[in-house]
This record gives structure tokens, C-alpha cells and sequence, in this order.
């Protein structure tokens, strides 16, 4: 996992919602994310080239 990623993992909950959301939507457009479940009232996404 690169660093920059790694930074951004850890620093992503401090956002403020609309900065979250740009994340999730660049990652949805580049990464291919899924749904993956709710863990304490919060959605969950997973890479879907680990799901095959």
C-alpha cells in the first residue's frame, strides 16, 4: 500500500463530509469499489477485484 494511501486512511475520518464524499467518489471512479456492508451504522466498501 503506498504512503500516500496510507495517509489518507488514516486522516479520512478528520474530513469534513463534503471532502469523504470527493474521496469515495474519486476511488469509486478509479478503484472500482462495492458496497460491502454496514459495521456500526457505517458503510463498508471493498475493492471489487478482490471479490473474484
Amino acid at each position: 500500500m503506498s504512503k500516500a494511501f496510507s495517509n489518507l486512511l488514516k486522516h479520512i475520518d478528520k474530513l469534513p463530509l463534503t471532502q469523504t464524499e470527493q474521496v469515495y467518489h474519486w476511488v469509486k471512479r478509479y478503484v472500482h469499489v462495492v458496497r460491502f456492508g454496514e459495521y456500526n451504522g457505517r458503510q463498508r466498501y471493498r475493492c471489487h477485484l478482490y471479490l473474484r
